[in-house]
């Protein structure tokens, strides 16, 4: 379309040329037959003038809500363009209706965890239901579905975590998938089309993270597609992004849940894989692996995103360890050692993470071992300095909660995205809220309940002015932009018309005690 809005004229002479040559042969030059063909040359200008005009205006809307000269690149990967969580979207509203914010759509969606990633006027997702698991494409005003593939047979059905963990990745027209069997799969951004599949975690015998499913989401830089495998010689698979065979396999580290991510260190393009019980480096191109760091001992497991700002390393883990800072060397050598700045119990992070704004890192610190599957997890959300560790504030009790349908002043573990001074949460109970990002307090600025009824562990995504949300069963899209920028011809639905399931912790009531398995945490290496 873009071709027609720069190139009509070209066109428009290169199909009169080739209307001439073609029909000149089979037209006597009577006048009938001369009418005929100005009478079709004159349409077919009226046809590419349409088309043109049409593909002009298109190729010049740009999204509101971003600043001028600013590309919009949408939300393409499960973290954001840059992997960190962060919008450059402005102009959110700074409080909500006392009804709460206009929601778009909502529907039934299927099971899985799996993350909207968006582009354009479309959205894109995994779930399962009875008849197997797919890749959506959405309509993002409407959530109407505009093509699906099957990819797989359902994966847990009846199971605790039933359904698809990654969330799909988009470069270059394409959409690239994992399923919770080791999966993997491009496809046609446009279409759905299948342009290549295999299975990473049986090709290469991946070992660690696959016990609850494999839940890496594709990482695409360039040309490579990054995946942890976690097999002999393939703890990092680096595949071609045209036909999704190998380029590069290296490390013999276990994988565990969290992607790939790219970082940069003294201008060199590096692979950051956090895997079951260490951190590893590569070099993006080639594979060499320049670091192999040891973290723990036995069954260990790492959801949780890093956060780098060259040259320093966040990471966060599960099992109440809390956290660490690791400052990477300016050149690397097999003798090297990382500096570790400093280590805190604090801000344990599972499968939802932290974000850093300035230089304060915000995310829910969890009391529990693990994500509760049964209730809310226990914890407090925190902010601390990103150089010393040091808490700023807390908000919450700590306390676990028996129902995630009931009324809580807690923030509550949540999914995070950072946009115009502000951070949305959207939390376990389906709860969307709205913070001013400030080192200094807590500042909540709106809430509303969305999706409740069901443990939420699905991190949401801002796209022109959209939240994107989803829990095992339901998506929704609501609007949080400034009133005055959404479209006036845009339908909208209001908060009570979702219907707001109930869910009650019954075994938590009956056993009053939790057990914990000490035998399934890790030892520190």
């Amino acid at each position: 379309m873009h071709l027609f809005a720069t190139n009509g004229k070209q066109l428009s002479s290169l199909f009169n040329d080739r209307f001439d040559v073609a029909f000149s042969s089979r037209l006597n030059e009577s006048e009938k037959g001369r009418k005929l063909r100005q009478d079709l040359s004159f349409l077919a200008r009226i046809v590419l003038c349409v088309v043109s005009v049409t593909a002009h205006v298109q190729a010049e809307e740009r999204n509101p809500f971003l600043p001028a000269g600013v590309e919009d690149e949408g939300w393409p990967a499960v973290r954001g363009v840059d992997f960190d969580a962060h919008s450059p979207e402005i102009h959110l509203a700074d409080s909500w209706p006392k009804e709460g914010p206009p929601v778009l759509w909502v529907k039934d969606l299927g099971q899985g965890y799996s993350a909207f990633v968006a582009q354009g006027n479309r959205v894109y997702t995994q779930a399962q239901t009875l008849q197997g698991q797919y890749v959506y494409c959405l309509d993002a005003r409407s959530g109407k579905t505009l093509w699906q593939y099957r990819y797989d047979w359902p994966y847990e059905l009846a199971g605790v975590y039933p359904g698809p963990r990654a969330t799909p990745t988009l470069a270059k027209g394409r959409v690239l998938f994992a399923g919770p069997s080791g999966l993997v799969g491009c496809l046609d951004a446009g279409t759905g089309r299948l342009i290549w599949s295999r299975n990473v975690v049986e090709e290469y015998q991946g070992q660690g993270g696959i016990g609850f499913g494999y839940s890496c989401s594709p990482t695409v830089v360039d040309d490579l597609v990054f995946l942890p495998v976690g097999g002999p010689g393939a703890s990092m698979v680096a595949l071609n992004l045209s036909d999704g065979k190998t380029v590069w396999a290296s490390g013999n580290e276990p994988a565990s849940y969290n992607p790939a991510m790219p970082i940069v260190r003294n201008g060199r393009q590096l692979i950051l894989g956090y895997l079951e019980n260490a951190f590893v480096i590569h070099v993006l191109k080639s594979g060499e692996l320049l670091l192999e760091h040891e973290l723990s001992h036995g069954y260990d497991e790492h959801s949780a995103w890093p956060i780098y700002r060259e040259p320093y390393l966040w990471l966060a883990a599960p099992f109440k360890s809390g956290s660490q800072l690791f400052e990477l060397p300016e050149a690397w050598s097999p003798q090297v050692t990382l500096k570790n700045i400093w280590r805190s119990r604090t801000l344990s992070n599972d499968v939802l993470s932290s974000v850093l704004v300035g230089d304060q890192i915000y995310g829910f610190d969890i009391f529990d071992q693990q994500s509760k599957t049964q209730r809310p997890s226990r914890g407090k959300f925190r902010c601390i300095e990103l150089m010393t560790g040091e808490e700023l504030w807390e908000q919450g009790s700590g306390r676990p909660e028996r129902s995630n349908n009931d009324t809580s002043d807690e923030l509550g573990q949540a999914g995070i995205i950072v946009a115009d001074g502000k951070l949305i949460l959207f939390n376990e109970r389906g709860e969307l809220i709205l913070l001013r990002a400030n080192p200094k307090q807590c500042e909540i600025l709106a809430r509303c309940k969305v999706l409740t009824g069901e443990l939420t562990w699905t991190p949401p995504i801002l796209h022109r002015g959209c939240v994107f949300v989803r829990n095992q069963s339901r998506a929704a899209c609501i609007y949080i932009g400034e009133p005055a920028l959404l479209p006036e011809n845009q339908s909208t639905l209001s908060l009570s018309e979702i219907p707001q399931e109930r869910y009650y912790d019954w075994a938590g009531q009956i056993l009053t005690v939790e057990p914990e398995y000490a035998f399934d945490i890790p030892s520190p290496a």
